[in-house]
C-alpha cells in the first residue's frame, strides 16, 4: 500500500485526519466487479431518475452500489465478477 497524503480537515471537524491509501488488491476487485456506463444523450439526464431505472434492471444483490460519476456517467458496482460478466453478455 502506498500513502497518498494525510488532509487536515481542522476547519470542518476538529483533529479530522483522512490518510490516503493506495491499495493495489482493492483496485483490483473494484475492476474486476465495476462496470462503467455513459449515458449518450443530448441533455443532461436526471441523476435520480437514472439510478431509478438501474435499479428496476438489476437487483440489489447484484449491483450493490450505482454511483453518478461525471455527467450522464454512472458506475455499478456488481456483487462479483460473475455477476458483471453477466450483464455484459447478457444484458438485465
Amino acid at each position: 500500500m502506498e500513502d497518498r497524503g494525510t488532509f487536515e480537515l481542522s476547519n470542518l471537524v476538529e483533529d479530522l485526519e483522512i490518510h490516503l491509501v493506495e491499495d493495489d488488491s482493492v483496485v483490483e476487485n473494484l475492476s474486476k466487479s465495476t462496470l462503467i456506463g455513459k449515458i449518450i444523450a443530448d441533455r443532461l439526464v436526471s441523476k435520480r431518475g437514472v439510478i431509478g431505472v438501474l435499479r428496476s434492471m438489476w437487483s440489489e444483490e447484484a449491483v450493490t452500489d450505482i454511483r453518478e460519476l461525471a455527467a450522464n456517467t454512472y458506475s455499478l458496482c456488481f456483487n462479483s465478477d460473475v455477476q458483471r460478466r453477466r450483464a455484459l453478455e447478457e444484458g438485465p
